[in-house]
């Protein structure tokens, strides 16, 4: 909403993308929506989110883990790094 005030007040995209946080063609978008279908239109949540491909393997994943409950999926870095599966671990220090 803040951005159509913007847009009316006659502030150049640039800065509104600036001042809202949003890349340029989302603002695009929001514009559009807005000539669309109003407010209603603008309500509406629409985000990309793609499918995982070990989705038609959900259910054998999780039986597999409520079976093997000592194996965990461990992420190694920073996000997007692949994840490694392993045994849940803890060291200890013994004296020393």
């Amino acid at each position: 909403m803040e951005v159509l005030w913007l847009k009316s007040q006659k502030i150049p995209h640039q800065k509104i993308c600036q001042l809202a946080g949003i890349s340029p063609n989302t603002l695009l978008t929001y514009l559009r929506d807005d000539q669309e279908g109003g407010i209603e239109k603008l309500k509406e949540i629409n985000f990309y989110r793609p499918k995982s491909e070990l989705e038609p393997q959900r259910e054998t994943l999780k039986k597999y883990f409520e079976k093997n409950p000592h194996i965990r999926p461990i992420v190694r870095g920073k996000a997007g790094n692949p994840v490694e599966f392993g045994a849940k671990l803890s060291a200890s220090c013994y004296n020393g």
